[in-house]
């Protein structure tokens, strides 16, 4: 599984696919995407281009020995473990009317009212 594909499957828990006509709104009460997520996604998704589009020899940008492959495919695997154990814990807990947690760091919106 690569990168941009566990986006899709398992940050955002299939609600968005590619090449779907339909958008699956009820499953978004597993998804839960945070700052550190987004720092993983971003990092290896950079590391992945670097290596996934084919680079002049002379470009600078070493091929990874296979252990080096091995290890990013190792992270890679332990984030959707744990994206995939949040999300599924996420979501029973908002299917049963348990409250979760908001972090501290978020805002309240603003409430609309009607004129």
């Amino acid at each position: 599984m690569a990168w941009e594909r566990a986006v899709e499957e398992v940050l955002l828990r299939r609600v968005v696919l590619r090449f779907r006509k339909g958008i699956e709104t009820q499953r978004l009460a597993e998804v839960v995407v945070d700052d550190s997520d987004y720092a993983q996604v971003d990092a290896g998704m950079t590391r992945c281009s670097n290596f996934a589009h084919d680079k002049a020899l002379m470009g600078g940008v070493a091929v990874p020995d296979p252990e080096e492959l091995l290890t990013d495919i190792a992270a890679l695997e332990t984030w959707r473990a744990q994206i995939e154990k949040r999300s599924v814990e996420t979501g029973k807990k908002r299917k049963s009317g348990t409250p979760t947690a908001v972090p501290s760091t978020a805002t309240t919106a603003p409430s609309i009212t009607a004129q």
